[in-house]
């Protein structure tokens, strides 16, 4: 490992070596530690505590040689094997990316905080995501008294937590992070062009210019779960149609879940304009977002929702609920809008000011295109900038 910093102590300046040790074998976040490794002053190893699967990623439309594998230090090392490398570094900055719910991590920060190693946290806030009632109660219940009890010692060790769902405040005191401790961050991957080969101009449906027959179209892709909330647009949908805005606007729902035949219900009874194409491969997911002239996010509460950022890559502009992380993409470009979570009346009227003034969807697209916010590179720079602030001689 580098020498630069030697005669400072250990891992506790900017520039000593930094080991990033990965959750899992994830594009959102790979990518940007990848440009940490190119962007930071001193070396930079990259531990991945999953293992790589192919398969699953193929199924999503993705290939694993999006990666160099010889950028990453290790894959999927068992708990043993991981402390076993965790010593060898003594002098680094460590970056564990989970310190609750995960056994590797957890026997990770018991060592570190045994060696006096110098380390933060890099993970979201807690969420609570469950579908079943009782459990939902009962997690409830855990995170603020449990989970709070049993990550205090990792918290009190940690230089700060680098969180992946943004501003979230309220969900990060529960468990006991000082607001001091909180540098709000976020996912940002690369966009989902340059994860499919095939995809050449040719592939590609037009880029949008005005409107289609004189209609807005909106688009929601993604899981149909509860803790999303799709039906929230269909509901919204709904009552456009009341208010005789039913030939001035048309919804696109992608995905599936528990929601969908719930959905699908709905529109046929009330003779909706909306379309259930339900998954689709990649390529055809481009071309609905390049189709489209809004993109919906209605999570409840979600940590982040990468499909904001791909919507956005993909010029895109968005209606987002604030009960997703990825509000903060809205805020940041202007490119967007946001409406509050659960609240069909709400999104329904964003919905109606798009309809009934389209050119400030223009003014949005011009907004994306001017900015450089989304990318890892951008956010690596961001990332590195905090490290020289926390981690000073």
């Amino acid at each position: 490992m580098s020498s630069t910093t030697q005669r400072h102590p250990a891992g506790r300046v900017f520039g000593a070596p930094l080991v990033i040790w990965a959750h899992s074998f994830c594009r959102s976040t790979l990518a940007t530690y990848l440009e940490v490794r190119r962007q930071y002053p001193g070396e930079v190893r990259i531990v991945v505590c999953g293992r790589p699967d192919p398969e699953l990623r193929a199924k999503a439309g993705f290939r694993t040689s999006e990666f160099d594998l010889s950028d990453f230090e290790a894959f999927n090392p068992s708990p043993t094997k991981a402390c076993e490398m965790l010593k060898a570094w003594p002098g680094a900055i460590h970056m564990f990316c989970a310190y609750h719910g995960s056994p590797i991590f957890e026997t990770l920060l018991e060592t570190a905080i045994e060696l006096g190693l110098s380390y933060f946290v890099a993970a979201e806030a807690p969420q609570n995501m469950e579908q079943n009632p009782a459990r939902r109660v009962m997690k409830a219940a855990y995170i603020p008294t449990l989970l709070r009890y049993k990550v205090r010692h990792y918290i009190a060790g940690s230089r700060f937590l680098l969180c992946y769902s943004g501003t979230a405040m309220d969900r990060l005191a529960q468990v006991g992070w000082p607001e001091d401790k909180v540098e709000p961050f976020g996912y940002y991957p690369p966009s989902i062009m340059s994860a499919v080969p095939e995809l050449t101009q040719n592939a590609l449906a037009p880029a949008k210019t005005g409107l289609d027959d004189g209609r807005v179209r909106f688009l929601l892709t993604g899981v149909h779960d509860m803790h999303k909330s799709p039906r929230t647009l269909v509901e919204a949908a709904s009552l456009l149609v009341m208010e005789g805005l039913g030939a001035r606007f048309h919804c696109t729902i992608a995905g599936a879940g528990r929601q969908t035949d719930t959905m699908k219900a709905h529109a046929a009874a009330g003779g909706l304009p909306v379309t259930f194409a339900g998954f689709v491969p990649l390529v055809a997911l481009v071309n609905l977002h390049r189709n489209a002239d809004v993109f919906v996010g209605t999570g409840l509460s979600e940590p982040w929702g990468i499909r904001i950022n791909d919507a956005m890559h993909l010029g895109c502009p968005a209606i987002v609920s604030d009960g997703m992380g990825a509000v903060a993409l809205v805020k940041d470009s202007g490119a967007g809008w946001i409406y509050r979570a659960g609240s069909s009346r709400d999104l329904a009227a964003k919905m109606k000011a798009l309809i009934e003034k389209p050119a400030d969807i223009n003014a949005a697209r011009q907004a994306l295109a001017n900015s450089l916010a989304f990318n890892p590179a951008t956010k690596a720079s961001e990332l590195v900038s905090i490290l020289a602030r926390r981690f000073v001689p």
